[in-house]
């Protein structure tokens, strides 16, 4: 199972999924800001990178972070339900 939505997240989720959000140009690249996936669907990082680049095609040429529950991560990590992950676009700041 999985929703899609084009609009920010501002409350909760379905705790059963993992929610993925998008940023910056990502929301323009897949059209979508965020989805939530089942945990059954993608059980790891890698599998839920490699799921998303099938899925949103325009993702497999992008630069981007992830972070799962506001702490990137750089390696594999085990995923379940109510987890909250994020791909951030390439920034930079002052």
């Amino acid at each position: 199972m999985e929703k899609n939505s084009t609009n920010p997240v501002n409350g909760a989720t379905d705790p059963s999924m993992i929610e993925v959000r998008f940023y910056g140009p990502l929301v323009e690249r897949t059209g979508v800001a965020r989805v939530e996936i089942s945990p059954d669907r993608c059980g790891d990082l890698d599998g839920l990178r490699a799921y998303l680049r099938t899925r949103f095609p325009e993702l497999e040429a992008a630069q981007f972070a992830v972070a799962v529950d506001e702490e990137i991560r750089h390696g594999n990590l085990s995923l379940g339900a109510g987890r909250v992950v994020a791909l951030l676009p390439p920034f930079s700041g002052g």
